[in-house]
């Protein structure tokens, strides 16, 4: 069981951080639910996929053609989750 829990608390702050990331690009924007919505609409994904798709899913929500470009401005201030 113990091996379990590291896993679920890596799981754990690697959502959190991907959290943090959607709320400082969306701003007001950022809607928790459709952001838990996400995070579990296709079922257990590996961490890096799963942040590949939230990171679609914020600049999907920016609805501007700068949006990777802020996702990259919102990485570079060290707020990213880091693959």
């Amino acid at each position: 069981m113990r091996p379990q829990a590291l896993g679920y608390k890596i799981g754990q702050i690697r959502i959190r951080e991907m959290r943090t990331k959607a709320e400082r690009a969306l701003g007001a924007r950022f809607d928790v639910k459709k952001f838990h919505s996400q995070v579990v609409r296709d079922g257990a994904l590996p961490l890096a996929v799963l942040e590949a798709k939230i990171e679609r899913w914020i600049a999907k929500n920016l609805g501007s053609p700068r949006s990777t470009l802020e996702i990259a401005e919102v990485r570079k201030s060290g707020t990213g989750c880091g693959v």
